[in-house]
């Protein structure tokens, strides 16, 4: 999550616990952006929020660690993209 906080699109904002974490954008469209982005290179996020502007990450609990970096990746990659 650390690497996320480096972009200018995150609201200064990465909320939650443990594994359960949320991104928050300002603009829900962009948020719907990065959900798209991120389903088109193989990793599903949700949206969460009262106007759809938080993308969730809620990995399993029993996720490998390699995974979850990998997943973290597609989510910065995106985010350099847009």
């Amino acid at each position: 999550m650390k690497m996320l906080r480096n972009h200018n699109d995150v609201d200064g904002k990465i909320v939650g616990k443990g594994l359960v974490n949320g991104i928050v954008f300002s603009n829900p469209e962009y948020a719907a952006k990065i959900r798209e982005k991120c389903f088109q290179r193989g990793l599903i996020l949700e949206l969460c929020g009262a106007h759809d502007e938080v993308v969730k990450i809620m990995p399993s609990s029993c996720i490998d660690y390699s995974i979850l970096n990998s997943g973290m990746e597609i989510i910065d990659s995106v985010l350099r993209e847009l």
